[in-house]
């Protein structure tokens, strides 16, 4: 491969994939160092041990629901990016309409995440007091995800225009939100009761609420948004509802499928010992920094190549998937080459004062969970960028289906089989990247196989 071939340029080259990301990353990383924080300010509230160990699984139970929605629902984003691609303008917000009218037909199944989610977490078998705090945050956590389905439609009708910079502003406030009122709703002061766990859990739904309010102002005035109000385009359309949902549910089925084997992984290693699970969710809190910029860079593949195949430029949409690809996998390198030599810095920063972990063993843990990190993530790189550009071109029950049979079939036997035989958390870690690197190696070939050309959203 020449070098000008291992760094496209011009139209999706390099430039233009960061040119579009960088402002998603940028919100993205802000969100993933709330998560951090969040966990930082659990591990030294009164009973900082347990809230630690429940904080991953009890998200994740929360996030397997919200994930099918807004990835169904916030399809509509990508029917914008093909149609403006287009220079279908008015047809792009008619798309956008849709996804809210959507939503709102689906409120009601968010109301019933709450009793969803705490019969899902008896089924765990958590230790007592860990199970009382996934339950209370759940209660708040589970009906505040409606704030993030529909930020992923709101912003989809701005990103799919090619500007992520007002979005990514609006997301970054929200994480300002959260870092202020986390210690407030977790410590408690004046009036306000400490809540621990809960109170994180508070402080999110209000930040939700605060990015919300954003983008609706920013919507509100968006020209081709007003242009399309003018002609009518926010009437409710059943055909084109159905579209979405047709292209759309694949594409959640694929992230509920995630979510579910995640949260039963999660769940799994959350039955070990408190110091394996405590470690497991830290390793991650601090991934999340990466893994969160990946997601965006993911975003910014996925609008461009919806954009470029909309316009009918396939190769322009294959030059988005190699830069974005090229970027993810320097980043992954950087990003480790300073968490793994800092292993235990970092895992001495999550240990509280009043914690009983043995500070050798718990940095030891945490050592070798960000090796195993380290091989995941470059199969959840391959994964998650050509997930997101199979999402852009419209490409997405083959991405169900590869979804449901590895995850489903073969990962969540190996976790249940290790946890019978074997329950170590690095026996269960390792099934990690052997599962990620299955789904990454039939996506690619997927992609490099072509079939996606054949495939349109502009009707």
């Amino acid at each position: 491969m020449t070098f000008r071939g291992l760094f496209p340029s011009g139209r999706g080259g390099v430039a233009e994939v960061l040119r579009i990301a960088w402002p998603l990353v940028l919100a993205q990383a802000a969100g993933a160092v709330n998560h951090v924080c969040d966990r930082l300010f659990l591990a030294r509230c009164a009973d900082g041990d347990s809230a630690l160990a429940a904080s991953l699984p009890a998200m994740m139970v929360a996030v397997m629901f919200v994930a099918f929605f807004s990835t169904t629902l916030g399809y509509s984003g990508v029917f914008v990016s093909q149609l403006h691609g287009a220079r279908r303008g008015v047809d792009a917000v008619r798309a956008f309409a849709q996804g809210l009218w959507l939503l709102l037909f689906s409120l009601p199944l968010v109301v019933l995440f709450v009793p969803v989610s705490r019969a899902v977490v008896d089924l765990a078998g958590h230790a007592e007091a860990v199970c009382a705090a996934e339950k209370a945050y759940l209660c708040v956590y589970a009906p505040g995800g409606a704030f993030t389905i529909l930020n992923v439609i709101l912003g989809g009708v701005i990103t799919g225009q090619g500007r992520t910079l007002f979005v990514s502003f609006a997301t970054f406030a929200g994480c300002l939100v959260n870092l202020a009122l986390d210690p407030l709703f977790i410590y408690g002061a004046g009036p306000v009761p400490a809540m621990g766990l809960t109170g994180a859990a508070v402080a999110f739904v209000c930040a939700g609420a605060a990015t919300s309010a954003l983008l609706v102002a920013a919507v509100c005035r968006d020209p081709l948004v007003v242009e399309g109000f003018r002609k009518g385009a926010f009437a409710f359309d059943r055909a084109l509802s159905l579209r979405v949902l047709r292209y759309g549910s694949p594409a959640g089925a694929a992230a509920f499928a995630g979510s579910l084997t995640f949260t039963v992984f999660t769940l799994v290693v959350g039955r070990l010992d408190a110091l394996s699970s405590a470690a497991s969710n830290t390793v991650f809190a601090v991934n999340n920094v990466f893994y969160l910029a990946l997601c965006a860079t993911t975003e910014g593949v996925r609008i461009l190549t919806g954009r470029y195949h909309g316009a009918g430029d396939d190769e322009a949409a294959c030059r988005v998937y190699r830069s974005g690809l090229l970027l993810v996998l320097v980043a992954l390198v950087a990003c480790f080459l300073v968490a793994i030599p800092g292993a235990g810095f970092i895992m001495d920063l999550f240990r509280g004062a009043g914690s009983s972990f043995d500070p050798a063993l718990y940095r030891r843990t945490g050592l070798c969970l960000f090796s195993i990190m380290f091989f995941r993530e470059i199969a959840e790189a391959v994964s998650l960028v050509t997930e997101g550009a199979l999402r852009g071109v419209g490409d997405t029950r083959y991405m169900m289906v590869v979804q449901l049979a590895v995850r489903l079939l073969v990962w969540l036997p190996l976790v249940l089989a290790v946890a019978k035989f074997h329950p170590t958390v690095a026996a269960l870690w390792l099934t990690m990247p052997f599962a990620l690197g299955l789904v990454a190696a039939l996506l690619y070939l997927r992609w490099r196989r072509g079939a996606w050309r054949r495939r349109s959203l502009v009707g």
